[in-house]
């Protein structure tokens, strides 16, 4: 089935690179973009802006009515998942969900464009919090390009994207039972940052494709997490063409940039490259950043009359003495062994 799904036989290379222009186009001008699939739909569905509204013209968006409407959606969304979903098959939710929301989701173009305020237009959608999920986000590095350093290459968002859809057939297409993903892939461009811990840290230059899946929190813990590796490990090693790995790589201020989770989304448990994904933060992708956040926060300690010391006694928790401290995650597991055995020995 996965050559008939990605059969491009019949698609045009003009074709093929005219949608690409597109997507770079409004991946370098429009002030916001971001894309979503719906698993097992034929198109997806794109949240674009600019940032070159006239502010008279500005309307709230959503409207209350909408918004009352939105949130109720998703409460009942949320309640029915809980209760009448768990005793579905995976693929009739997928095509419940699925079709709702493409349905519901706004249609519009350059010719009838909503102006509003900002931050209506990147929270669009309300009540959201009333449905429970799942969701796990990696931030991806976004490299230059090999025939112009100059501008990104943004085929690294195509690789992701699409390795991720793959992924959804190869369980999809085998079993009806074995749907893991029953809620969007979204994408988003986004760019660096300069706060030491922030996942997007140092990506200034191309910025950073911010990519994530979700669904509902009836799935079984058991499959999401072995389904949020297995897109990890894409992820994470993501190729070339000519099958070289993309990440880590340098950028111009001479910093390694790695693949980084969201640190507010699902990420611990997981493995990266052989590596607990603890020991994958502290040890590479943040190996750098955290001295500097070390360092800052103990001016900060200082600076209040304090030590370091006393910040960590008062503040941290395990784990931030883990990420954060003086041992790396694999020195903690010996610690808390060798503890355990000489708790042993005493007690004995």
């Amino acid at each position: 089935r996965d050559k008939e799904r990605f059969d491009m036989s019949e698609i045009s290379k003009d074709s093929l690179k005219e949608a690409f222009e597109v997507f770079r186009d409004s991946c370098d001008n429009d002030y916001y973009v971001e894309y979503f699939w719906y698993p097992d739909q034929d198109e997806c569905w794109i949240n674009s802006w600019k940032n070159d509204g006239d502010p008279s013209d500005a309307n709230e968006y959503p409207t209350p009515f909408v918004v009352k409407i939105q949130e109720i959606q998703l409460f009942l969304g949320g309640v029915i998942n809980s209760t009448v979903f768990r005793f579905l098959p995976g693929r009739l939710q997928v095509s419940i969900l699925s079709n709702l929301a493409m349905e519901s989701s706004p249609e519009r173009d350059s010719s009838n464009p909503i102006v509003t305020p900002l931050i209506e237009a990147i929270h669009f959608r309300r009540g959201i919090h009333n449905m429970r999920c799942y969701d796990m986000e990696w931030e991806i590095p976004i490299p230059a390009l090999k025939s112009d350093p100059s501008k990104p290459d943004y085929s690294v968002c195509q690789k992701a994207w699409w390795a991720a859809i793959k992924a959804f057939y190869e369980h999809f297409d085998k079993d009806e039972n074995d749907v893991p993903m029953r809620l969007p892939l979204e994408m988003r461009i986004t760019g660096g940052s300069s706060v030491n811990l922030a996942p997007q840290y140092g990506n200034d230059k191309h910025g950073t494709c911010s990519i994530e899946i979700l669904t509902p929190a009836n799935v079984k813990r058991k499959e999401w997490k072995s389904f949020i590796q297995e897109i990890t490990d894409l992820w994470t090693n993501l190729k070339t063409d000519d099958g070289e790995p993309i990440h880590p790589f340098m950028n111009d201020k001479g910093q390694l940039l790695y693949v980084r989770p969201h640190w507010a989304k699902e990420w611990e448990g997981l493995t990266v490259h052989g590596k607990p994904i603890n020991e994958y933060l502290v040890e590479d992708a943040y190996k750098d950043q955290i001295q500097l956040f070390r360092e800052g926060l103990e001016a900060a300690a200082k600076a209040g009359g304090y030590s370091l010391k006393d910040a960590e006694q008062l503040f941290s928790t395990k784990f931030t003495r883990e990420m954060l401290g003086e041992f790396t995650p694999a020195e903690m597991r010996k610690k808390w062994f060798w503890n355990l055995i000489f708790k042993g020995i005493c007690c004995a």
